[in-house]
């Protein structure tokens, strides 16, 4: 009797134990800021969410900008194609520092590991696609 005890608490503990370390990655949006990263954290762009603009042709630009209260703060950055055809980086960002990365029209992410604790932004930045072209200015007047 006393072995199945014991063993029976060897198991529940060993559950325990297993259950107690994290899941995985957590998983944000992007945009997404103010996001505290103490290990690793995934960014994705997401078209099939109805906040999200339509996909674009063309460059555009992801960014990545790492904040903490703390001196020396230091965060790396892969950014990655969701097909997975294309990954760029390791990029380090230090403190306050933006990373800026061209990207194309495909969907994208980031994956953000720091070993201190940083705040994060992530967010690209799209092309003006309804202003018009500066030759199309030209011969008129502002007022």
């Amino acid at each position: 009797m006393k072995k199945i005890l014991c063993i029976t608490i060897i198991l529940i503990a060993g559950f325990g134990l297993i259950g107690a370390y994290p899941q995985g990655i957590p998983v944000y949006t992007i945009p997404s800021y103010n996001i505290e990263v103490d290990g690793y954290a995934n960014f994705v762009e997401n078209y099939n969410n109805s906040n999200s603009p339509n996909q674009v042709l063309g460059k555009r630009q992801v960014n990545v900008q790492v904040m903490s209260g703390t001196r020396g703060c230091q965060a790396y950055a892969w950014v990655y194609s969701l097909d997975r055809t294309t990954i760029l980086g390791p990029y380090s960002v230090n403190c306050d520092d933006v990373l800026g990365v061209d990207i194309d029209g495909r969907e994208w992410g980031v994956l953000v590991g720091s070993e201190d604790d940083v705040l994060v932004d992530v967010w690209i930045n799209q092309p003006d696609l309804l202003l018009p072209k500066k030759s199309q200015f030209q011969g008129y007047n502002k007022f």
